[in-house]
Formats: structure tokens, C-alpha cells, sequence
């Protein structure tokens, strides 16, 4: 592909990209120029905890998986990240080496912006600076929110709080919703912080309610008042 073509597909992405909405394209061009893109196999190795952190990373296609492990080789999955969506920040500024590890659950492809380029950027244009610590800012409210979730509510409560998110903000108490889980259901327990076991045992729960009712990744969600209820 020709690199001038390559540049202006790239800047159009990333003003796409929530974490660059409203930059000027300005900046954008300057950070396409020093990007690249790299694809990586279903279950790849994109990062690794404990990697120095070397650039930002944005989700061109497919989906990626961002998970922490314990000493004994457990996994808790913390975010399910789609086309987009960005992930390094804040090893980026803080200067520690990754937290997190990164992994493709299908083919995908993701850009990185290598760290000196966002760094010269960010002093270069403060509203670049502004953008990246609105999106950090968020990133906090998302974690809190996160351990609110896991350490003060029951797994029912997650549950239906989690198939309320990805119906939507436009739900309508009367009015069924259709949902389809994105990834695979014990990827979507451990963001959760729950076993495969126990995302199954509540949606078999919630489905004889009548709240839901469940067809492999196929979610209905017969009763948005319910649902609604039980998440509080």
C-alpha cells in the first residue's frame, strides 16, 4: 500500500478512536507517520506483564483480551477490548514496566504508536494531553467501578449487570432485548471474577425466572424492569 494512502487511512482510524475523538487532524496525521500495525494470531501474544512499556495500542480489527495472572498461573480477565479501543496508557506515562497482558481471541490486528511519538505529541499540543488524561481519568472510573462489582455484589448482581451494559443505554422497561455475548463464555466469568460454572448456574438462574432466556451465545432479555432490579 502506498505510505501516503497507508497515513491517511490510519489518521482516519484513530479520529475514529475514543481516545483521539475531537483531536485535530493535525495530530493525527503526525501520530499516523509513526505508527505501525501489527496482526496477530488467535491466541497470540500481543504484550506481556512485565514488558517495558514501549508504545499506546489501538484495536484496528478483532478482539483482544486483557487479563492479569496470579503466582499460580491463574487468569482474571479485566477488559474484553474491541475495534478502537486503546490499551498501555498508563504504563506509557507512568514509566513502570506492563501489568497487564494482552492477547488476541481471533485474528486481529492492532496499531501501535510507538511512546516517543505520543509523548513529543502530548507536549506539543496540550489538547492531545487534555484527550489522553480524560481518557486515564476514565480508565479509574471504569477500574473502581470494576472492584465496586467483584467486592460488594453477589454474582447475580453481576450478571445482570453485565447483560444490562452490552444491551445498551436506550432499554425500554416493556420492551425485550436481544443480546449476543461477544466472546466466549468463560472469558466473559473472569471479567466478571466468576468460574465458567457459576456464569452458567446464573444465567440458568436468571432464565427460570423468566428474566432471560439463553441460547448459546444468544441472550433474550424478556423482563429489562426485572433485570434492571436485581442489578442494583
Amino acid at each position: 500500500m502506498d505510505v501516503a494512502v497507508r497515513g491517511i487511512q490510519l489518521a482516519s482510524f484513530l479520529g475514529d478512536c475514543p481516545l483521539f475523538r475531537g483531536v485535530i487532524p493535525e495530530v493525527l496525521e503526525y501520530l499516523s507517520v509513526n505508527a505501525r500495525t501489527v496482526s496477530t494470531k488467535r491466541g497470540g501474544s500481543i504484550v506481556t506483564s512485565g514488558m517495558e512499556p514501549t508504545a499506546l495500542y489501538l484495536v484496528l480489527c478483532g478482539q483482544v483480551k486483557l487479563s492479569i495472572l496470579s503466582s499460580g498461573g491463574s487468569e482474571r480477565v479485566v477488559n474484553i477490548l474491541f475495534q478502537g479501543d486503546s490499551f498501555g496508557i498508563s504504563s506509557l506515562f507512568s514509566g513502570q514496566p506492563m501489568t497487564i497482558s494482552a492477547h488476541a481471541l481471533n485474528r486481529c490486528e492492532v496499531v501501535e504508536l510507538h511512546k516517543d511519538a505520543i509523548l513529543s505529541a502530548a507536549y506539543r499540543w496540550p489538547e492531545l494531553s487534555a484527550a489522553l488524561l480524560q481518557h486515564m481519568g476514565a480508565c479509574l472510573d471504569n477500574l473502581y467501578a470494576d472492584l465496586e462489582s467483584c467486592c460488594l455484589k453477589s454474582a447475580t448482581q453481576r450478571v445482570a449487570g453485565y447483560l444490562l451494559k452490552i444491551a445498551g443505554e436506550d432499554l425500554c422497561g416493556d420492551k425485550p432485548r436481544e443480546v449476543v455475548l461477544p466472546v466466549s463464555k468463560s472469558v466473559v466469568a473472569s471479567s466478571l471474577d466468576l468460574t465458567p460454572e457459576t456464569f452458567s448456574r446464573e444465567l440458568h438462574r436468571l432464565s427460570t425466572r423468566k428474566l432471560i432466556s439463553v441460547k448459546h451465545k444468544n441472550i433474550l432479555i424478556s423482563d429489562v424492569s426485572g433485570l434492571q432490579t436485581l442489578a442494583k
